[in-house]
Formats: C-alpha cells, sequence, structure tokens
C-alpha cells in the first residue's frame, strides 16, 4: 500500500512514501533534509502545454473583440465587432482556456485528465461558434447586390485559430519545459 508522506516543495505534487524524486517535475527530496532549499517557493515553471493555452485563450478573448464582418459601398463601409454578437462567448470561453494555462504553470500536478476533457469541450464551442458565424458572414456577402462589397473580419480566423490550439493544449502531456 502506498501512502503520501507530504509534498513536493517545487511543484506541489504529492509526495510517494520513500520516494527520492518528485514523480511530477523530478526535483531531489534529498535537498528538503539539507536545509533552507526546502523552505523556498515552489518554482513557477511554464509548459509548453501552459503556454499553447494561455496564448490560445488570449487569442480567442482579443478576437472576440475585432470586427467579424465589414460591409462597404463606395464611400461608406461598416463593420461588426464580434463582441456585439456572440463574442462575449468566445470571450469568457478563451478566458477558461487561459484559466487552464495558468493552472498548468502554478499547480501542474491538480490538472487532471476531467479538466482537458473539459478544455476539448471548450475549443469544440469556440470552434463551432467560429464555423457558424463564418458560415452565416459568407451567405451574407454572397447575397450583396453589385455595388456592395463584403469580407470576413479577422476575428472569425482568429477565433478558428484559437479553437485549434487549445485542443493542442488539452492533448499536450504535462511536463514542464
Amino acid at each position: 500500500m502506498t501512502g503520501v508522506a507530504g509534498f513536493c516543495a517545487m511543484c506541489g505534487a504529492a509526495r510517494p512514501i520513500g520516494a527520492a524524486f518528485c514523480p511530477s517535475c523530478g526535483a531531489s527530496y534529498q535537498a528538503e533534509v539539507l536545509g533552507p532549499v526546502a523552505t523556498a517557493s515552489p518554482r513557477l515553471a511554464a509548459s509548453p502545454t501552459a503556454i499553447v493555452a494561455i496564448i490560445a485563450g488570449a487569442l480567442a478573448a482579443v478576437g472576440a473583440f475585432l470586427p467579424w464582418a465589414t460591409l462597404s459601398s463606395g464611400l461608406m463601409s461598416v463593420s461588426k465587432a464580434g463582441i456585439e454578437a456572440d463574442g462575449m462567448l468566445t470571450a469568457a470561453a478563451g478566458g477558461v482556456a487561459a484559466l487552464y494555462g495558468l493552472l498548468r504553470v502554478i499547480q501542474p500536478a491538480i490538472v487532471k485528465p476531467a479538466v482537458r476533457v473539459l478544455l476539448l469541450i471548450v475549443a469544440a464551442f469556440i470552434g463551432w461558434v467560429g464555423f457558424m458565424d463564418l458560415g452565416n458572414v459568407t451567405e451574407i456577402i454572397g447575397g450583396l447586390g453589385e455595388n456592395v462589397y463584403g469580407s470576413v473580419g479577422i476575428r472569425l480566423y482568429l477565433t478558428l485559430f484559437a479553437a485549434v490550439l487549445m485542443a493542442i493544449a488539452a492533448a499536450l502531456p504535462n511536463r514542464t519545459a
């Protein structure tokens, strides 16, 4: 029967009884008996997964405020920002992804498979919203008259890119750089 002798001073993971090294971050437990090093605060190590998740969340949140469509006719041009439509949902979902990345930096041991599944659900939601909006905008643009021109805004492309990055972040292993 295995038990827990404490927690790693470096990453906070559970320390199995008799272990010489942390199973999560590889830190030596020998340093803990040598002196003040053991009382040092845990190091924050950003894994590639955490970095990807934070970037994806930031892209989705920023993209929510960018234009998702622009219509122009002669001297007049009108843009519709993502925040005016379903951008608030995209911004909130981006915040969830960024929070996931921050959790992986601060306390990687608490990121369990269920949390990864949650990130995959968020990525699927953002991707679905992006594809639906892209379809709606292209349909509207296709039905414009001769003197009116339309274009898909960067928000839709940024949202789809962020969804792919979130899915990648959920699939990457929990290792530090």
